[in-house]
């Protein structure tokens, strides 16, 4: 089977979690203000700070552990959980005694906010301890319900926000999030324990190396994820509300057109150069051919979302949002580059190169920052969108300058797509499209 038959199977899980969050944010989006939306970004946003650094993340560790077999299932799972029980008992006494000196003494945010974070805080433990049992069954290899456990709280947070989407608020959305964790977690609660005496083993003390993973994992999803937030984490410190709720809407709205085709892409690539029985000149064959089908189909892409983007916001989000198709249209440099380096990062993966990721993500974030910070001011959301692209340039232009340390007689016109090809592809996609 081609490469883009692989491509097109793998467009599984992902987008129905995809389409779950994007109409709940337009259901969102439509019954509420513009100034309540941004705040509700910034509410979110913290959760999301809170639940991806207040993290050891031997959760996602315990799969490789698992996998290695160097671990009993059980004992291991209990000894994590012991571990991320007691992360959360401190943090949690920590964080809420914070928001009380907040309240008290109406230091740094609005008490409506610190309410608000007071009951989002509630969804914190039920998060992360879902991610330990969602693990465990991925490392168990049920990845059926793995996927259903995935899109759960995506699915039950868009039935309840259209439930009561007449009477939505900021207190109800948040309500919503916190009920929506509890179920999620419940659900992969149970399937785990169901068939397991987690009570008849004892806690270990974990390994060295256990440990060490669990680090370098943290380090990399730090990493990425503040990759992904940027755009909202400096709007939230510079621009208003309603600033913040426009980038929020173009930056998920974007994010979810572009995202995909790379995806799929990156999902399939990946297993195939990661392969022993293949040389480095193979792997970057495969790796060449896999990004220049992903340049065409992206540029493809690019041009119908900048004639379309304008009918596509004011049919899912209303009127009161055609103003944000200027800078829908600014998100698409960005997004171009930023899923065409992650199909790089695939390359650099599978040949024992991470550490070029990690180097290049870090050097991207500080051009980001470094630039955001004074273009915002100046410029406003034009700015912000500006020097994202020229950090997440820099990010794609390091990993690729790199692979000349794997390959080294790789010629760097292989990444780009012939005249030829570019129609080739275009018809075999449409093909396969037309034949689904």
């Amino acid at each position: 089977m081609d490469f883009i038959n692989f491509v097109l199977k793998f467009l599984g899980r992902d987008v129905f979690v995809l389409i779950f969050v994007l109409l709940t944010n337009i259901i969102v989006a439509r019954n509420i203000s513009k100034y309540d939306m941004g705040i509700y970004v910034i509410i979110l946003l913290v959760a999301s700070y809170l639940e991806v650094f207040a993290r050891n993340y031997q959760d996602i560790s315990s799969v490789y552990a698992i996998k290695s077999g160097k671990y009993n299932q059980i004992i291991l799972l209990r000894s994590v959980l012991s571990s991320v029980l007691k992360l959360i008992f401190f943090l949690l006494l920590v964080l809420y005694g914070g928001l009380y000196v907040c309240l008290e003494y109406e230091w740094l945010i609005s008490n409506e906010i610190a309410y608000l974070l007071l009951i989002l805080l509630i969804r914190y433990p039920f998060t992360v301890l879902k991610l330990v049992f969602d693990y465990y069954i991925l490392a168990t290899d049920r990845l059926s319900l793995y996927n259903i456990s995935q899109g759960l709280v995506p699915a039950v947070t868009l039935l309840l926000v259209v439930f009561y989407q007449a009477d939505l608020s900021l207190k109800y959305l948040v309500i919503i999030s916190v009920v929506a964790s509890i179920i999620g977690f419940a659900f992969s609660a149970y399937m785990v324990l169901n068939n397991i005496k987690l009570l008849s083993v004892a806690p270990r003390k974990l390994s060295k190396d256990f440990l060490s993973y669990a680090r370098a994992q943290y380090v990399n999803s730090s990493f990425s994820f503040l990759n992904s937030s940027l755009p909202v984490t400096i709007s939230s410190f510079i621009l208003s509300s309603n600033a913040i709720a426009n980038i929020s809407i173009t930056k998920s709205l974007s994010d979810a057109y572009f995202r995909f085709l790379p995806t799929a892409v990156g999902q399939v690539l990946y297993p195939n150069i990661s392969s022993k029985n293949l040389t480095i000149f193979e792997k970057y064959k495969i790796f060449t051919r896999a990004f220049r089908i992903t340049f065409i189909l992206m540029s493809l892409a690019a041009l119908l979302w900048v004639f379309l983007s304008g009918y596509i916001v004011t049919a899912l989000y209303g009127a009161k949002y055609f103003d944000i198709t200027p800078f829908l249209n600014g998100f698409v440099p960005f997004f171009f580059i930023y899923y065409l380096s992650g199909i790089v990062e695939s390359f650099h993966n599978s040949t024992g190169q991470a550490w070029v990721v990690a180097q290049s993500t870090f050097i991207g974030l500080i051009v980001s920052i470094a630039l955001s910070i004074p273009l915002t001011f100046s410029f406003g959301v034009y700015g912000l969108q500006f020097s994202l692209f020229i950090g997440i340039s820099s990010q794609f232009f390091i990993r690729v300058l790199r692979i000349k340390n794997v390959y080294l007689d790789a010629e760097k016109r292989d990444l780009y797509p012939s005249i030829s090809e570019f129609f080739s592809v275009l018809k075999l996609t449409g093909d396969k499209f037309i034949n689904k």
